[in-house]
């Protein structure tokens, strides 16, 4: 007989959608519906990264009457394509973005579904986020909730005036695929390389769990986490065995501290995040556990005339004296980020980013504009470049420029 964990994880999002299902026979407020549509091109053609890229968001909200209950169900097809060696590749998926239902009794709130669970509130450019998988056939510069997966989980808060308590279980393992688009383009290149997935079984025996203390102290927040995780990265290990690449991923204890706050108008943020035995392959052919430190300084500052300027500092480094496969052992950013609003209307955002660490560069500009009170349009730049050896110079031909449509009516 099968476990009841593994019954329910299997049915996790029939179940999920079966609750929405319940709420929206007695939802009587906040009927709404919302589309969020963009597509992009590749400035450089010929490239392993994909040339188009096109999302559709769709969004649905319900509420119940006493405001106890809410549900929210949002779709997204992603679809993208790129031609290499004179052959086409094309792929698509649709999957669930924030589809979950929400109770919110006294002192308390418990989200229950898809969901995005962010432990920082910056641009995160060295992988601090550990909760969420990348969704590594998207652009670096998408906004968060497109370039990182959701996940299922149960989200339980207590809210008291003195503290809030965050419990939070992941029921089923998603890791960002390692590219599944490029893994299927260099297995149709390279017919003799196989590389073995995660089986359905093991995705599910594979859960997260998070425990958060939250505080407020005169202006400002601070936060602190313990969490048990699973490695979104998805590496792959050489089977001594069937000599396939086999897919790995394995869980590791994280200490994460936050703090935000206000002083004199300007907004400053502390990140510090320390990972233990997070096992890494490494260019040995050892699969090993290390030690990960991620540091993240952020200040803000809004200026007249609408306008604001952001600097960020973000550092991670992996303690080996190896050198690991999947990325660089030391990741080290900086990034200016200007944003100005026009007539009132027009918002324009500029954002720069320079790894120190191998003097990569990244540029993207974008601006959205309302048409009407129901629809927004988008359009935006995104270049890479820097020294030869740089990780955003081996990725130059990502660069695309993009253009988009935003509507909701609530």
């Amino acid at each position: 007989m099968k476990p009841f964990a593994t019954i329910f994880n299997r049915n996790f999002f029939i179940a999920t959608i079966l609750v929405l299902a319940s709420v929206m026979t007695w939802a009587q407020y906040d009927f709404g519906f919302s589309v969020d549509a963009e597509m992009a091109n590749s400035v450089n053609e010929g490239s392993i990264a994909p040339e188009s890229q096109s999302f559709i968001t769709v969004e649905q909200n319900w509420a119940s009457s006493n405001k106890k209950t809410k549900a929210l169900l949002q779709a997204r097809l992603l679809s993208y394509s790129s031609e290499i060696e004179k052959r086409r590749f094309n792929n698509s998926e649709i999957y669930p973005v924030d589809t979950y239902v929400e109770f919110l009794p006294s002192s308390q709130r418990i989200t229950l579904g898809y969901q995005h669970i962010f432990l920082t509130e910056g641009f995160d450019s060295v992988g601090m986020e550990l909760i969420n998988p990348r969704n590594q056939n998207t652009s670096f510069f998408l906004d968060a909730d497109k370039k990182f997966y959701t996940v299922p989980a149960l989200n339980y808060r207590y809210i008291s005036d003195f503290m809030t308590l965050q419990l939070l279980h992941v029921f089923q393992y998603r890791g960002d695929e390692a590219n599944s688009y490029f893994i299927s383009q260099v297995q149709t290149l390279n017919p003799g390389l196989v590389i073995q997935p995660l089986e359905s079984k093991d995705r599910f025996k594979k859960n997260d769990q998070v425990v958060r203390l939250l505080k407020s102290i005169g202006n400002f927040d601070l936060s602190l986490s313990y969490l048990k995780t699973f490695d979104k990265i998805t590496q792959f290990n050489l089977s001594t065995q069937t000599f396939r690449l086999e897919t790995t991923a394995d869980r590791f204890n994280s200490y994460m501290f936050n703090a935000s706050g206000d002083i004199s108008g300007l907004v400053v943020r502390l990140d510090y995040l320390m990972s233990q035995d997070r096992k890494t392959v490494m260019n040995n052919g050892e699969y090993k556990p290390v030690n990960y430190q991620n540091y993240n300084l952020g200040l803000e500052h809004d200026f007249i005339y609408s306008s604001q300027i952001a600097l960020n500092y973000s550092k991670s480094e992996i303690k080996t004296d190896l050198t690991p496969v999947f990325r660089k052992k030391n990741l080290e950013d900086v990034y200016a980020r200007w944003t100005k609003t026009l007539l009132n209307e027009l918002k324009l955002e500029l954002l720069l980013l320079y790894r120190l660490s191998d003097k990569g560069q990244a540029v993207n500009l974008k601006a959205a504009y309302p048409l009407s009170s129901l629809i927004n349009v988008k359009a935006g730049l995104e270049t890479f470049g820097g020294e030869t050896t740089s990780e955003f110079y081996l990725i130059k031909d990502v660069s695309r420029v993009y253009v988009g449509l935003y509507s909701t009516v609530f």
